[in-house]
């Protein structure tokens, strides 16, 4: 029997246990009748029958149950668990409908909820494989990875042919991208219960993800077959929707057809049939019916990025040009990394004729904004207007120089040879898409494919327009070929590499670079595409040894030493980020960027009046340089002149009116000159230039933190993430709530983002951080350890964690100590807790104090001059001491030990 099936029949066995209240004929009559259309499997005939006794008796608790179980069994999880929420915990209530509840929950995503209830139920034998099941799912949905893994596996060796468990641990696979095993999982416990819809379902939905996509609609077929109710549910037509994709994915546009057509009749009002129909109007070029469809979608569905993106692309293509440019926007705000849109936005802004926002578009990625003018912001604000040069590994041009070149150099053979109708009818090509004309560019090309099928370098050139066109597909297909029939040409592969990783497939991209690089290891290409790899992963340091690589290898190229200038920046490598742009700036003296690039270095090391000069220079060559212009007036309010400050942003923001980072910063200053509201109608205005509320909301937030009423900053934070729910958006309305004062609301707000975000650490470090500053040392060690479990990137964890546990009295404060140490050696903090912990525990005596001796002698911190005057003491060194002691005494500084301090001064002076 099907898993669900299993469920619902073992549920129903003993669902009809009398229940207070319910001593009527009739009613029991109506339970018995409703009992039988759900064995049947007419749920929707069960539902409106029990809705009728529900009226009559609303407490009636074998009805809610019976009802929540139907509104389990057609999908709708959200009235399954409102309705079994009533009756859970009732002391007649079986083990089996709180698992139903549970999962019901988990389906939800209310994992927390649904992990804490299963760890307070109770269930029999022949429930325990469906028990371990929903419990592994929910701590899957949390994040632990190993232990819900470990969970199915040790009962797997009590029940090697549980279909149940094999489901969950394909699904356990599948999270952690082991696809091959996901799918040889699922693929046994469809061996094991091979008439169970939910498997086939489950199982499509992998192939379709891995793009098998002919498997994917067997498996979905199949699902359907087995899955035969009276009424559709809303399982069976996600199933629908899954194999409509699957068709449109093997251009079956016939059977995508008749499946819409099902829907149709299925569910007339689903957003989904808008949509679809503008993708099949579309595959026909019916392009007027393909946005009327797609304008429907949205019309019903206020934001679903796909749709905003396929308004864009289709009004592009029937030269609606300011409708492409809203929805593009909109997209992009959402989907900030999708580079085929990015350039296709930059694209309709240039037809609008306004270069400056295409320029802005290219080269700038996800925009942020300080939340004031301290000197540490302006600093973050000079290394994101560093930011905007483009990235060389991101693969946003095609055309880049390097492909360029080797285009020009086909061109060439081709005349060579005496083709030069051919060579003509390429640069004609590369004209068209030069221009924007991507889909001509894109006819042309595979006609000339299909007259010269032999010839490697019109496939490479061939996946570049594929791109342009937005057909990632043929892109690859294109370049695969091309390697083919060039084995010694790298740029087609190395091309092929940087579609992976726009494609969000960086282990792919990652394989093919790797593979390149043993047999080319200086190519500039191949050690750009690692470092962005790298840096994609987090792994700074290796993205840096390639950048190194890659500015050893050709010093003469700007873009990566740039990047790498950016990068050592961002991450406080200032002193070798200095010497990188000293050395470029020895190759290419007169280039604008890397002089705006010292002039920002200039400001970082507070050499302002030589910066203001280094920016006047480039501006007066190149005087509607956006960028020298900001980092101008940068240096002009770092100069306390704010009102100079304004004149050069001003005229930044005539040349880039809709860049939220200069509308942002000309609202920050006019509020210091004018006053908040001032500031305020700066923000007014870009906002009805750009219809951009989102960015006006945290905009707005910006100017009230900035001017320190913190309580409206925290508002106008929430309505921004409620148009688009972002984390840094939840930690700058965290923040702001907290220096309010409402730090239980804080707290609120980070639990409530991790219940829907389990894996987001940047809100669970926030939310232990808080936790330990209001003194809830146990609820914020809980999180700091699933922080280190998780493989703890910053050592603020481990040392916060150490000194929680030491003031818990906890035997474990010693080793995450030290386990912080060994990762992080050089970190005075850490230094000073692992030793003040061995100290208090009189344990490793000299290593205490060499720990803590370096630690002070980096920081100079009074707090740790004491810890350290202690080891000192005892370890017989009471002159030493007695000099440290002195010295943090001498000053006027309040630190926390300052009375212990003079108490041990004075004990050794005797």
């Amino acid at each position: 029997m099907p898993v669900r099936q299993r469920l619902f029949a073992i549920a129903l066995t003993s669902v009809l246990m009398v229940s207070a209240g319910c001593d009527k004929e009739t009613t029991e009559q109506k339970l018995a009748i409703a009992e039988q259309h759900l064995a049947e499997r007419h749920f929707a005939t069960a539902i409106v029958n029990l809705k009728g006794i529900l009226q009559e008796e609303p407490d009636n608790l074998e009805a809610l149950k019976l009802i929540g179980v139907a509104y389990h069994q057609v999908g709708s999880y959200s009235e399954a668990t409102q309705k079994l929420r009533k009756v859970v915990g009732s002391p007649h209530i079986d083990g089996f409908t709180t698992l139903i509840y549970c999962d019901a929950l988990i389906k939800q995503e209310r994992f927390q909820l649904a992990k804490e209830t299963l760890q307070s139920v109770q269930v029999s034998e022949e429930h325990a494989e469906e028990y371990v099941a929903l419990l592994a799912e929910a701590s899957l949905g949390l994040g632990e990875f190993a232990g819900a893994e470990k969970l199915v596996t040790e009962a797997l060796e009590e029940s090697p042919e549980s279909a149940r468990l094999m489901l969950a641990l394909s699904r356990i696979y599948f999270a952690q991208d082991k696809r091959f095993l996901s799918i040889n999982e699922a693929r046994k416990a469809i061996a094991a219960q091979p008439y169970d819809h939910q498997l086939y379902g489950h199982l499509g939905t992998i192939l379709l993800d891995e793009k098998m996509f002919s498997e994917a609609v067997d498996s979905f077929q199949r699902a359907l077959t087995a899955n035969q109710v009276d009424s559709p549910t809303e399982e069976v037509i996600a199933t629908n929707i899954n194999l409509l994709r699957a068709y449109l994915a093997t251009n079956d546009a016939e059977n995508a057809q008749q499946i819409l057509e099902t829907i149709k009749q299925q569910s007339p009002d689903h957003p989904a049939i808008d949509y679809f129909s503008a993708l099949l109007f579309l595959n026909e070029n019916k392009l007027s019916e393909a946005l009327t469809s797609a304008l429907k979608t949205l019309s019903k569905v206020d934001r679903h990025p796909p749709t905003e993106l396929l308004v864009g692309v289709i009004s592009y293509r029937l030269n609606k040009l300011e409708q492409a440019n809203m929805y593009l926007e909109r997209f992009l705000s959402t989907e900030p990394d999708r580079v085929v849109a990015r350039k296709l936005l930059a694209s309709t802004q240039l037809k609008l004729n306004n270069p400056a926002a295409a320029e802005e578009t290219l080269r700038s990625g996800l925009k942020r904004a300080p939340d004031d003018l301290s000197l540490s912001e302006l600093i973050d604000e000079i290394r994101e207007v560093s930011a905007q040069a483009r990235d060389p590994g991101s693969g946003e041009l095609i055309f880049n120089e390097e492909n360029q070149s080797r285009l020009q150099e086909m061109i060439e053979k081709l005349e060579n040879r005496e083709l030069s109708e051919l060579a003509a009818r390429v640069r004609a090509i590369k004209q068209l898409a030069e221009e924007g004309a991507h889909d001509d560019a894109y006819t042309r090309i595979t006609r000339l494919i299909a007259e010269h099928p032999g010839r490697g370098e019109i496939y490479e050139f061939a996946g570049a327009i594929a791109v342009l066109a937005n057909r990632p597909v043929d892109a690859e297909a294109f370049w695969t070929e091309a390697i083919r029939l060039m084995p010694d040409s790298t740029s087609s592969a190395i091309n092929l590499a940087n579609h992976y990783l726009r494609q969000h497939d960086p282990d792919k991209a990652a394989e093919l670079f790797e593979l390149l690089l043993a047999d080319y290891p200086g190519r500039v290409g191949i050690l750009i595409g690692l470092a962005h790899i790298e840096e994609q992963r987090g792994d700074i340091a290796r993205s840096l040894i390639y950048l190194r690589q890659a500015t050893e290898s050709q010093p003469q190229l700007l873009a990566p030493r740039q990047w790498l200038i950016r990068l050592l920046r961002n991450h406080n490598y200032e002193k070798e980020a200095a010497e990188e742009l000293e050395k470029a700036l020895a190759i290419s003296p007169n280039s604008a960027e890397l002089r705006i690039l010292h002039a920002q270095q200039l400001i970082v090391d507070g050499y302002i009046e030589l910066a203001t000069e280094a920016l006047e220079a480039v501006l007066a060559e190149t005087p509607e340089n956006v960028d020298a212009l900001l980092s101008y007036s940068i240096a002009l309010a770092s100069l306390d002149s704010p009102e100079r400050a304004l004149d050069p942003l001003m005229k930044a923001r005539d040349l880039a009116p809709e860049s939220f980072k200069i509308a942002s910063r000309l609202a920050l200053l006019t509020a210091d000159q004018k006053g908040t509201e001032a500031g305020l109608a700066i923000i007014n205005h870009y906002r009805k230039r750009t219809e951009d509320n989102f960015g006006a909301e945290v905009m707005t937030g910006h100017l009230w933190s900035h001017v320190k009423e913190y309580a409206k900053a925290a508002a106008h934070y929430g309505r921004a993430r409620l148009l688009n729910p972002r984390e840094r958006l939840l930690l700058m309305e965290v923040a702001a709530t907290s220096k309010a004062g409402n730090s239980d609301r804080a707290i609120e707000l980070t639990e409530e983002w991790l219940n829907e975000y389990p894996d987001h650490k940047k809100t669970r470090f926030e939310l232990a951080t808080l936790q330990l500053y209001t003194n809830r040392y146990l609820d914020s060690a809980k999180h700091f350890q699933r922080l280190i479990d998780e493989g703890g990137q910053l050592p603020a964890v481990y040392n916060n964690l150490a000194w929680l546990y030491q003031q818990l009295n906890d035997d474990r404060a010693e080793v995450v100590a030290e386990l912080g140490i060994t990762r992080f050696p050089d970190d005075p903090l850490l230094m000073d807790t692992y030793g003040w912990i061995l100290v208090e525990a009189r344990h490793k005596m000299d290593l205490a104090e060499q720990l803590l001796s370096d630690a002070y002698a980096e920081t100079h911190i009074p707090e740790i001059g004491y810890h350290l005057a202690v080891a000192l003491d005892q370890n017989g060194r009471p002159t030493r001491a007695r000099s440290v002691l002195k010295r943090i005494l001498s000053g006027d500084e309040n630190f926390g030990s300052r009375r212990a301090a003079q108490t041990l001064l004075n004990k050794l002076q005797q």
